[in-house]
């Protein structure tokens, strides 16, 4: 397919080519995918991991995976892939976010024809998508089963296969292309205004400043027990003026109470207070990873 030049927020960027998204096509990253760069050949992939690990292996040019939810938070299993695999980093050829996409989701609950609430026995989904919909499954199938998939398409492909009483929670779209599925329930997510941020991959240096930028660091402190290190690097970016707009943390799988913080800021690190704080930071710290700068999505879609 042929490239063409496009544009994301105000950076233009070289669309088309190769980009990789959770397998089957219907899942919220094969929509993401298409919203993002609609000139694109999709290139599916079993796990949300999967489609980061193949923009290593060069199988795809890009990437895309959710990384944060506004109702379930942080996605794990995406985030320990950037923290721990020394391939996700701005500088030299490291793989580089370089665009987020933030997708309105709207769950349904999603069976065979004729599926009626009473006698649902058990609920497949992305455990994200699970959790996103406690409140409607605690009041319409209290005694279902919860059973976790890989993604929320396959969930309705694998309803449709087992005896009736086995439903799914996906979009209305993963229904649409699945035969045989109808959607029992819409909208029935927890918060009705639920966004999942998607962010794009590609081996590519961060692409430059366009004054409306983010930027996401991992931070390893150099000794988890020092009193006030959180305080001291935090510190850096205040004195600067720079935003944080989110700070969480993970365990960094060294030791107990060992954990890696993850960074959120308003800036980009050619700026001259976010390139000054870095170096404040570094000075207080054992590794500061760069996962990316890039134009930061004001709204949905």
């Amino acid at each position: 397919m042929d490239s063409q030049v496009g544009r994301l927020g105000s950076y233009p960027v070289v669309m088309g080519g190769r980009i990789a998204y959770l397998t089957p096509y219907g899942t919220f990253g094969s929509e993401a995918a298409v919203r993002y760069d609609s000139t694109a050949e999709l290139v599916p992939a079993q796990s949300n991991e999967e489609v980061l690990r193949m923009v290593v292996r060069r199988e795809a040019n890009k990437g895309i995976v959710p990384i944060y939810n506004n109702t379930e938070g942080v996605v794990n299993g995406v985030m320990d892939e950037f923290i721990f695999d020394d391939r996700f980093d701005h500088s030299g050829t490291g793989i580089t976010i370089v665009a987020e996409l933030l997708l309105p989701v709207e769950q349904c609950l999603i069976g065979p024809n004729g599926t009626v609430l009473e006698q649902v026995v058990s609920v497949l989904s992305h455990p994200q998508a699970l959790g996103q919909c406690s409140k409607f499954l605690d009041s319409h199938c209290p005694h279902a089963a919860r059973i976790a998939t890989l993604s929320t398409a396959g969930a309705v492909v694998e309803a449709m296969k087992t005896p009736y009483g086995v439903v799914a929670i996906a979009s209305a779209f993963a229904a649409k292309t699945c035969p045989g599925a109808e959607v029992l329930a819409r909208d029935i997510q927890d918060q009705k205004n639920n966004i999942t941020r998607f962010v794009v991959v590609c081996r590519s240096p961060s692409p430059p400043p366009t004054g409306d930028d983010k930027t996401l660091l991992c931070i390893f402190p150099k000794e988890k027990d020092r009193p006030g290190t959180l305080y001291w690097i935090l510190g850096e970016f205040a004195r600067l003026g720079i935003n944080l707009t989110k700070v969480m943390s993970r365990p960094s799988k060294r030791a107990l109470d060992d954990d890696v913080f993850v960074v959120e800021l308003n800036g980009h690190l050619e700026d001259p207070q976010v390139d000054e704080a870095m170096a404040g930071v570094r000075r207080q710290v054992e590794v500061v990873k760069v996962l990316g700068s890039y134009p930061r999505k004001a709204g949905v879609g």
